[in-house]
């Protein structure tokens, strides 16, 4: 645990089917078609980094962004640089929302 995260509750009591959730994207890959942005820390040792890349090189979307982050681990806005990660999430999604 990266200090300064004690105390923050980060941690799922269940899995709520997030395991289920991605065997499903991952055996699906090829027919995801719909706008994704891909964030990952290069330290990540919880879901590795090569996970993100082959999803971004597998999807069939279009419009698809792979942001990787080094030095950062898996609990990317809260680290000391999270500011910069939050500032590329909403400028991505800035870009593709209608004004």
């Amino acid at each position: 645990m990266v200090a300064g995260y004690d105390g923050l509750n980060l941690y799922l009591t269940r899995d709520y089917g997030v395991k289920e959730g991605a065997q499903y994207l991952k055996a699906n890959v090829d027919k995801f078609i719909a706008p994704v942005l891909l964030v990952s820390g290069c330290d990540d040792v919880y879901v590795v980094p090569k996970d993100a890349i082959d999803f971004y090189q597998e999807t069939a979307s279009k419009d698809k962004s792979l942001r990787l982050y080094s030095e950062l681990g898996h609990y990317l806005m809260f680290e000391p640089t999270g500011d910069v990660v939050v500032d590329d999430i909403v400028g991505w999604i800035n870009q593709r929302v209608k004004k």
